[in-house]
């Protein structure tokens, strides 16, 4: 249970204690029933206030008995029926996130034994952010007794029933409810027969062998075979809560699912999916209602709603790959990340690596580099893919690149390109220190064994916002996978993109190719400031679009108070130690970092527009109802952050032909921007098996799905949207 969530519980205890103990002590009623009938009736009384009268419950009980008489060596069917006034609830066997279950206690002759109850079937309630499972109206609890042989004279059968009723305030009630029968050879039917029947035939079904259950982390999806218009679960475990996807269950083929976010309370486990099946509503409604046992498969578990946008296609939507087994998803991986090399965001950190192999290629050590170089690599890939691994086994609907779906990261990875531009520019030094400190080096990014390392770890991080081909459905099998597998697809990726270079400094008769060390490496460092420099202003691009613009305005006042701190410390640098622009410096770092705590408040998300084109927002609803209309869909998922899109945009997508073509062949085109965080377009590109963008989508007018390669050609995009619209 989250923080929150148990708050929200104690203080709605604390609400019910506070009731009770003003409103005085428990009543309990009880008193006699006619032998011949074995009815008894009793309204519970409890603790109330308005809008109950005093000394009224919205609870009343009784106790009711099918057969007249109890016969030796029989069955003695028995039912306790509550009867809730409008508006209130009691609670099923398991309350939910906070509530009681109703309590029975028996007191039964000797040698009698009763089991039970067959409890109603629950509905679901919702106040703030709790999920409670309820019963209302009027309802039976059916039992079972067993009259031992030797039973004679006339039996007392008692029940104490105690529960907690709940509308705008939660009040406590019980009732003593007891009825005399007589025990005979042979017993009629009561007048309640039929009601205890009735609630025996709504009893769970044993649930068929074809359910089915996946998990992943918090994520549950239980799919039921055949066309269903909707399936319920109530697990049975006190302090579990399955709590459902918005929006339309899922249909796939011949099957029906819904994606359940599961919570329990503290110190308790989830393992099975053990609980009530609804299917069509139930029994009382028609369908079916089965008791399930389930162990849960590892799997990638979709959010409904996003799940039943292209349920009409054919077939399962796979990412353009029909089989993805371990070892294809790494070789794919390490393809990838082999081609990351070549896509731009990662340009200006691997451009530093070159300066670093010219510097290093003449001191002996040109494979400790690479080695060096390599590690940084596999270590942040390994941590970014455990921390991704970990926050949606948390529940959290994120894929590769999330991190930069946080503006205070971007800023941070701004501020960290503005750093180095300065660096090579010559502004200031890199140093472990100050000048007080002993001039412990790392003079440049681009010296030493330990630079080798940070680039590695610079390299991986900058190259989020790119996705290469083959690098999606990699990701996207790797994290349906189990953790240890999906770290090592992930580490793949990783090992392809540090191949090239960790093959340069093994083969130290490669680096002849490269030219010589030599004062011009100062003159190219300073020309490298250039392409470093416009990373750091796509990243402030990339702001734009994520804050609103008091958010942008205080990121770049972060940005120019750290520029003007960078410029003292290389001020003082070239002074004695201890100079005094050196130590003035840090009043402007402590500046920059008081703004940037103030500002993580002021970082409201910029609002998307897209007033004046053809595009529309993505949402299930909206290519739903672009589908029923009979248009075919063109779908773009897309971030400011993703180098590959935006390359993409201009180069294909936005371009006159393109337009045209869309335009003539009357396509829905919808826009899913990523930019910031959205669950319901994480789970959609993970039912792609894509766990990035880009991703393209072409639905054509028969259903058809086709998805796109994440580099696009105009001939690729032309093709595409004239088979869908045929």
């Amino acid at each position: 249970m989250k923080a929150p969530r148990l708050l929200i519980g104690l203080l709605a205890a604390a609400t019910l204690i506070q009731t009770a103990g003003a409103s005085g002590a428990f009543v309990t009623g009880s008193g006699d029933s006619s032998p011949a009938s074995g009815i008894f009736q009793s309204s519970g009384a409890g603790a109330a206030a308005s809008p109950l009268a005093p000394g009224r419950s919205a609870v009343k009980a009784r106790l009711i008995t099918a057969q007249t008489a109890a016969v030796p060596g029989k069955s003695l069917k028995l039912a306790v029926e509550l009867t809730h006034d409008a508006g209130w609830h009691t609670y099923w066997k398991n309350p939910g996130d906070v509530g009681s279950p109703t309590e029975f206690q028996w007191t039964v002759p000797s040698g009698w034994k009763v089991t039970g109850p067959a409890w109603p079937e629950p509905t679901e309630t919702q106040a703030l952010s709790l999920t409670n499972y309820g019963i209302s109206g009027k309802a039976l609890y059916p039992f079972t007794a067993s009259v031992p042989q030797n039973a004679s004279g006339t039996a007392l059968v008692r029940v104490h029933v105690s529960w907690v009723a709940c509308k705008e305030q939660c009040v406590p009630g019980d009732a003593t409810l007891e009825t005399k029968i007589p025990v005979a050879s042979s017993a009629a039917a009561s007048p309640e027969a039929p009601l205890i029947e009735a609630a025996e035939s709504q009893v769970p079904d044993p649930a068929p062998k074809d359910i089915r259950a996946v998990k992943n982390g918090s994520r549950v999806l239980i799919s039921v075979l055949g066309h269903h218009a909707d399936i319920t679960f109530f697990p049975d475990a006190p302090g579990t809560v399955f709590k459902s996807d918005t929006g339309p269950v899922i249909h796939q083929g011949d099957t029906t699912a819904r994606a359940y976010t599961v919570s329990v309370q503290p110190g308790m486990k989830f393992g099975n999916v053990d609980g009530l099946l609804l299917i069509d509503g139930g029994k009382k409604n028609g369908g079916a209602t089965y008791q399930l046992t389930v162990t849960p498969e590892s799997g990638s578990v979709p959010a409904a709603a996003a799940a039943a946008v292209t349920s009409g296609g054919t077939g399962t939507p796979d990412g353009g790959l029909k089989q993805l087994t371990f070892l294809t998803a790494a070789l794919f991986a390490a393809l990838g990340g082999l081609i990351l090399n070549l896509m731009p965001c990662v340009f200006p950190v691997l451009s530093l690596k070159m300066l670093d192999l010219i510097g290093a290629s003449n001191d002996g050590r040109l494979i400790r580099h690479g080695l060096a170089f390599t590690a940084g690599v596999l270590l942040t890939m390994g941590a970014l893919s455990g921390t991704l691994i970990a926050l949606q086994a948390a529940g959290a609907s994120l894929g590769w690149g999330f991190q930069l779906q946080n503006p205070v990261i971007v800023l941070i990875l701004a501020l960290l390109f503005l750093a180095i531009t300065m660096n090579l520019a010559g502004v200031f030094e890199f140093t472990l220190g100050s000048r007080a400190g002993g001039n412990l080096a790392l003079k440049t990014p681009t010296r030493g064994l330990l630079g080798s390392f940070f680039t590695g770890i610079l390299a991986v991080i900058v190259a989020s916002p790119c996705t290469a081909p083959f690098m999606g459905a990699a990701l996207g099998f790797a994290l349906s996978q189990p953790a240890a597998i999906a770290v090592t697809v992930f580490l793949a990726l990783g090992f392809g993109m540090a191949l090239p270079w960790l093959l340069l400094t093994i083969f130290p008769g490669w680096v002849k190719w490269l030219p010589k060390p030599g004062a011009w490496m100062e003159t190219l460092k300073k020309v490298m400031a250039i392409p470093v420099g416009l990373a750091a202003v796509w990243l402030l691009w990339v702001l734009s679009q994520q804050l609103s613009r008091n958010g942008l305005m205080i990121a770049a006042g972060i940005l120019v108070l750290a520029a003007v701190s960078l410029w003292l410390i290389g001020r003082g640098q070239r002074l004695k130690p201890f100079g005094g622009l050196y130590p003035a410096s840090f009043p402007a770092a402590a500046a920059a970092a008081l703004v940037l705590y103030i500002g993580v408040g002021q970082f409201a998300p910029a609002a998307m527009s897209l007033e004046g084109t053809a595009w529309q927002a993505w949402s299930p609803e909206a290519v739903q109802a672009a589908r029923n209309s009979g248009k075919p869909v063109f779908i773009d998922f897309t971030a400011a952050w993703c180098v590959t899109c935006q390359v993409n945009k201009k180069a294909v997508i936005d371009t006159e032909d393109v337009e045209s073509a869309a335009r003539s062949l009357g396509y829905a085109r919808f826009l899913a921007d990523w930019t910031n965080k959205d669950p319901a377009i994480s789970a959609e590109l993970a039912r792609y098996r894509h766990n990035g963008v880009p991703l393209y989508i072409v639905i054509s007018k028969s259903g058809a799905v086709k998805v796109l390669p994440e580099l696009l050609t105009k001939d690729t995009l032309l093709s595409a949207l004239k088979e869908g619209a045929n």
